[in-house]
């Protein structure tokens, strides 16, 4: 119900869970830094939340094919330390502004400030771009996927089947439901309004409330297959599903990778504007001008997999721009790139055209990417780093 508590919140200041870097000009290796086995493909519908989180942690290295070797062991309060700068050996240009993560995923930002969710552990952190001046603001929270901030308040969803949206003040305090939901993954805050996306694997739909939870929320769109992600322009939600029109459910064969399509909202939730079929399980999805950009995973070669593409807003052909990626998850676009995480890479493409630019290499399943005016930031499964636009 609109205005209840779903979970315990931790005040700042405190020690957070994670270890939060400050600026340092001189980087120290850190000690202790956490690791997980936890598995972090593209977003997958078959991924399971996380049951229990460890608090032993080593001494970690990460291989040239992302995964990582973990040896010796302490408390997780041991894991680094608040305050030394340590350097990232896939990207020398970046800052590393928390590690000790077990399964970091959403990400964003605000003029000052980093937030972010850590789906094992249950909880929604800070941390300033600067580095350092970070803490949880919410904890025991059911699997936190997406993570919104907007005026006073960060959101978040809680990706499981008795799932909600959530919210809570950027200083921290009491947590307030904003809705129940089934497996909400994206969610977003535009102007007066707070829209999400479930992912449910035979049901997804785009829904609405106004920030100020003074109505019901209301279904701007429903499909026969999860929503991936959802961007919001000025007179439509775009999102991706893994369903290729609103009523019509076409089965791939046995095994494979969902096949899915690219929509707009329009006045029926029930039928909406179908902008491209017939994709390769498309997962995150940016929007810039008139064109609709987004990410392709794992599929058939027919469905162009593993690529980023576009679209204009008003339909029409479907143009690849980076085909042969390794495992995309999510995309961010400004005026000038567009940037996307490839699984252990960052990578930009100009958007006047071009070869894609590796930004960040060795990293351990990238996920969520934001840009802000300077800075690109992204989250994998154990650290938040930044690093300046190219």
């Amino acid at each position: 119900m609109i205005g209840s508590t779903r979970a315990r919140i931790v005040g700042l200041p405190l020690l957070a869970a994670t270890t939060v870097i400050a600026a340092c000009p001189d980087p120290v290796a850190p000690e202790g830094e956490a690791s997980t086995s936890t598995s972090g493909s593209s977003g997958s519908s078959t991924e399971a939340p996380p049951s229990s989180a460890s608090t032993s942690a080593g001494s970690t290295t990460v291989d040239p094919d992302g995964s990582t070797t973990t040896t010796g062991g302490s408390s997780e309060a041991d894991s680094g330390t608040t305050g030394s700068g340590i350097d990232d050996p896939g990207c020398p240009e970046c800052m590393v502004l928390a590690y000790g993560l077990e399964d970091g995923r959403g990400l964003a930002v605000d003029l000052t400030t980093v937030y972010f969710s850590d789906q094992a552990r249950g909880t929604i952190e800070r941390v300033d771009k600067a580095g350092g001046n970070g803490g949880v603001l919410a904890s025991d929270q059911d699997a936190p996927y997406g993570v919104a901030v907007s005026g006073e308040h960060v959101y978040w969803s809680n990706f499981v089947d008795d799932g909600a949206v959530m919210r809570v003040s950027i200083e921290g305090g009491e947590a307030m439901l904003v809705a129940e939901a089934t497996r909400p993954r994206t969610v977003a805050v535009v102007d007066d309004q707070i829209y999400w996306g479930t992912f449910q694997v035979d049901t997804g739909r785009v829904m609405r409330v106004p920030v100020a939870l003074d109505e019901e929320p209301v279904a701007m769109a429903e499909m026969l297959g999860g929503v991936a992600d959802l961007v919001v322009g000025e007179d439509r939600v775009f999102f991706t599903a893994h369903a290729e029109t609103g009523v019509v459910f076409l089965l791939p064969p046995p095994e494979a990778p969902p096949i899915g399509g690219v929509f707009g909202t329009t006045a029926d939730p029930f039928e909406p504007e179908v902008l491209t079929a017939g994709v390769a399980e498309p997962w995150g999805i940016a929007l810039q001008g008139s064109t609709v950009l987004w990410i392709n995973g794992m599929g058939m070669a027919e469905n162009e997999p593993q690529s980023v593409l576009s679209i204009s807003t008003a339909g029409g052909p479907r143009t690849v721009l980076a085909p042969g990626q390794t495992n995309p998850w999510d995309v961010a676009v400004d005026g000038e790139y567009i940037y996307w995480t490839d699984y252990t890479e960052v990578k930009a493409l100009p958007l006047a055209g071009g070869e894609p630019i590796v930004l960040a290499e060795l990293q351990t399943n990238a996920r969520s990417i934001v840009v802000d005016e300077q800075w690109v930031f992204w989250i994998t499964r154990e650290r938040v780093l930044q690093r300046p636009k190219p």
